[in-house]
């Protein structure tokens, strides 16, 4: 696949494709995949699917997922996670930062199965305040709580949301582990959160992204309730290298 380097600026000023929703569209979120031509009638001239080819002969055509499956990448910018009860912040830089993988499946589904920074000093991650004896700048780790993580797509009057569910009904979250002590925010009973979903194209590459609504607060293990948030943007990659995005697009 090939490589991906974005900075924050460079992200605001990415092409973001027709996502606004007019009224109540009649076609359901759906996976669309960027595969050699067969007889479709959607033609593009590259394995992104960004630009169009009017030929008799076209080389590729962007089409649903179907009842397949397929794998992802996730990278994450500008990742930032608060517990404002403690005033503890981690910050990811605006560079990716590889999250994890997963699956994405059923036309409208992400199957989220590792999201985890290993070595967040490494990716340039810095912490702010202090967790109780754990000081600013050895932070050991930044991992998703209660996976694999649902995600299924839906559609309101003006923009494609996604929710996340954990693991055999327990609520999904973040933790962040420093010097033996672990602060865990997870998701409050009948308060949860909500990404955005986006169709985009930077460097070359056609993506889905994810843009946390920041809608409610998570209950921390140190920080007690509503003190958690979670900042930034998810990109989904096919590992293949091909394009991705969603319909309507």
């Amino acid at each position: 696949m090939r490589s991906i380097k974005i900075a924050g600026l460079a992200l605001a000023s990415m092409l973001v494709m027709g996502m606004a929703l007019a009224g109540t569209a009649n076609a359901a979120p759906l996976w669309l995949l960027c595969l050699p031509w067969t007889n479709s009638p959607t033609k593009y001239e590259d394995n992104q699917c960004t630009k169009a080819n009017g030929s008799a002969n076209p080389a590729w055509e962007s089409v649903a997922l179907g009842s397949k499956s397929d794998t992802v990448r996730l990278l994450a910018y500008s990742l930032v996670l608060t517990d404002s009860g403690t005033g503890i912040s981690v910050h990811c830089p605006d560079v990716p930062v590889h999250t994890g993988w997963g699956l994405i499946e059923k036309n409208s589904v992400l199957i989220t199965k590792e999201a985890v920074v290993p070595e967040p000093e490494k990716e340039g991650c810095t912490l702010t305040g202090e967790l109780l004896t754990c000081k600013a700048g050895k932070l050991e780790n930044v991992h998703g709580v209660n996976l694999p993580w649902t995600s299924e797509m839906f559609e309101t009057e003006k923009k494609i949301l996604s929710n996340v569910k954990g693991n055999e009904g327990k609520p999904p979250g973040w933790a962040v582990r420093c010097a033996e002590i672990t602060d865990e925010c997870l998701e409050e009973k009948e308060k949860p959160e909500f990404a955005e979903v986006l169709s985009g194209v930077t460097g070359g590459v056609l993506l889905v992204l994810l843009r946390f609504e920041e809608k409610h607060k998570a209950k921390c293990s140190i920080g007690g309730a509503e003190t958690g948030t979670v900042k930034g943007l998810v990109a989904i990659l096919l590992w293949n290298g091909l394009g991705l995005s969603v319909n309507p697009k």
